[in-house]
């Protein structure tokens, strides 16, 4: 079992720097869990490779949904009947995880962090944007890798406010995304129509959303405090049911190949991912590069790619364009990772 003191720092990472402005709860209780050796020692049970603090809260949060007359409900905003108690709430939130580790365990042992932030859209949107000003007229198959369930394919489908009167997309759409775009500059968003050949999400355990138990688990994973990505998320798979996009499973290195070489030559791969590649291994990154390069080298394509720098709370937004062979990357903007904020940084 891996150390329970590099898991008790993992905590108090995510206590410091992930929750704070997006979960008191669970800032509180990961401070609670960091100096508690059996809590601990259940979250050490989680599948490998999982991040321990998002695998465990969404566990509990999932057994919480489905029996919120649990004391501890009652300090879940999502799930309290009434006001929330100002009383600490890791007493009662430890009961519940010794009484139910069986369940717990049973779940993070299998359960993977598969998070579909839909509002991570209005991040990306500038960037397809601009890369489709790049690559005029052509048609465009979107390829996202660690899709989850591919909610951020139907990005097109979505209606965006910034603030201001900067606006872009569906108004009518069943979600609606406001961020606040901050700073001096501003993305361009002009209304323009597009060839759009395909919908592919690849990833290592695709979630379907046909599928009420693995659609439960994407709920479980959203944080008590947001109910707005709650609802934002129930409302993007209602939109998605009546033309769910392809996913297929698969290590993105195994699977993009085959992608690419099944494209007809005049239809341009944009590729993008958010919050996937720091999951990777250092020498899965550098090979994913690698392969795209390889493939930009012969045949247009485009690489949005929205990953986190320092903690999980920031990120960073980068669009790399392979026109005739020449690449070129752009940093566009920096990020809050639930997509509240977005910083413009270039004309």
């Amino acid at each position: 079992m891996e150390d329970l003191r590099e898991i008790a720092e993992t905590f108090r990472r995510f206590a410091e720097f992930e929750c704070p402005e997006l979960s008191r709860l669970y800032e509180t209780l990961s401070r609670g869990i960091a100096d508690d050796p059996e809590v601990l020692a259940i979250a050490a049970k989680r599948r490998a490779g999982q991040p321990a603090p998002n695998v465990f809260f969404a566990a509990v949060h999932s057994l919480l949904i489905k029996r919120p007359s649990h004391p501890v409900a009652s300090f879940y905003p999502d799930l309290a009947a009434c006001d929330i108690p100002a009383d600490d709430p890791y007493d009662a939130f430890r009961s519940f995880c010794l009484d139910e580790q069986d369940r717990i365990i049973d779940m993070i042992s299998v359960r993977r962090v598969q998070t579909n932030v839909v509002r991570r859209s209005s991040l990306m949107l500038p960037a397809f944007l601009r890369a489709m000003d790049r690559l005029d007229d052509e048609q465009v198959v979107l390829v996202e890798v660690g899709a989850s369930a591919g909610l951020n394919l139907f990005w097109d489908r979505y209606g965006y406010d910034y603030g201001d009167g900067l606006c872009w997309g569906d108004r009518a759409s069943p979600v609606q995304l406001k961020t606040a775009a901050l700073g001096e500059r501003r993305p361009l968003l002009p209304e323009r129509t597009f060839n759009l050949a395909g919908r592919i999400g690849v990833d290592l355990n695709p979630v379907d959303i046909r599928d009420d138990d693995a659609v439960s688990w994407l709920r479980a994973l959203v944080w008590p405090e947001r109910g707005d990505e709650a609802e934002l998320l129930q409302r993007a798979i209602e939109l998605a049911c009546s033309n769910p996009p392809r996913l297929i499973a698969g290590d993105a290195m195994d699977v993009l190949p085959g992608v690419f070489d099944s494209l007809p030559p005049h239809v341009v791969p944009f590729i993008f991912h958010s919050h996937t590649l720091n999951q990777f291994p250092a020498d899965a990154r550098e090979r994913f590069v690698e392969l795209v390069d390889c493939y930009g080298s012969n045949r247009d394509l485009a690489m949005i790619s929205l990953e986190s720098r320092q903690s999980q709370n920031n990120s960073e937004l980068d669009l790399t364009t392979y026109i005739n062979g020449v690449r070129t990357r752009e940093h566009l903007a920096q990020c809050d990772s639930h997509g509240y904020r977005i910083k413009w940084l270039v004309g």
